[in-house]
């Protein structure tokens, strides 16, 4: 059985999901001046559909349908090449990453519920030093807070350069995603992948400027990437150091 649901994406574009089996396909479908349709299956492992400004919807999930074995191939592949990593057992000396830093992570026995950072030491303060799930949760919520206030800071600085442009600053939500590193919604919500605290602090430069600029240019055109090189010339550079910073997450 395969079932299609669907969503609007951040830029105009459409998010679709297929059931295939056991497997959740998700696919972006963004419409361009083009003849032909086009898939491709990118090394972040997002499916991005590319169809002529008058396809159908319908003719377009057929013809995904017919290369669901192509994508689940290419997907795996994908899969295959990301640096295996062994289960975390939430123990002192395990590395983690904060804005692009290798950290230790070091586990305090204390009455109190805490998380410090000191240099590239990540402090656990608890009672319960030996419950790994514990540990676990503090790390995620300090992950959580340090995104939330980090990312908050950095929309501040960066959104100074499209005050002209843009009526008001959009507001800013940070969750964990899996295909996307942000989003830019037609409501002028500015999405952050809270993953992105693991990368260095240019990286998610990066993607606020690119997302502020689907504040004024929905589509992938032109007239984006236009704005794009004039707020950030080295764009490039920083969107293929963030992709070689996978390994960080």
């Amino acid at each position: 059985m395969q079932n299609i649901d669907t969503e609007m994406a951040s830029n105009n574009d459409l998010n679709f999901s297929l059931q295939f089996g056991s497997k959740k396909i998700e696919y972006t479908v963004e419409f361009k001046n083009r003849k032909t349709l086009g898939i491709i299956v990118t090394p972040e492992q997002c499916v991005k559909v590319y169809a002529p400004p008058k396809s159908s919807l319908e003719k377009i999930h057929k013809i995904v349908q017919k290369k669901i074995s192509w994508i689940i191939k290419s997907l795996d592949y994908y899969e295959s090449l990301l640096p295996k990593f062994p289960s975390r057992k939430f123990i002192s000396g395990e590395s983690y990453y904060y804005l692009g830093r290798h950290c230790r992570l070091k586990v305090n026995k204390s009455n109190l519920e805490d998380v410090r950072l000191n240099g590239n030491i990540i402090n656990v303060f608890t009672k319960y030093k030996t419950n790994s799930k514990v540990v676990n949760v503090l790390i995620k919520n300090w992950y959580e807070t340090s995104s939330k206030k980090k990312f908050n800071e950095r929309l501040e600085i960066n959104f100074q350069m499209f005050s002209k442009l843009v009526l008001s600053k959009p507001r800013l939500s940070v969750k964990l995603m899996h295909t996307r590193w942000g989003s830019c919604n037609t409501k002028d919500k500015l999405i952050l992948n809270q993953l992105l605290i693991k990368m260095p602090t240019r990286c998610i430069d990066y993607v606020i400027i690119h997302e502020l600029c689907h504040l004024l240019y929905r589509n992938h055109d032109r007239r984006f990437y236009n704005l794009l090189n004039s707020m950030l010339p080295e764009w490039r550079d920083r969107k293929k150091e963030l992709e070689k910073s996978i390994y960080k997450l």
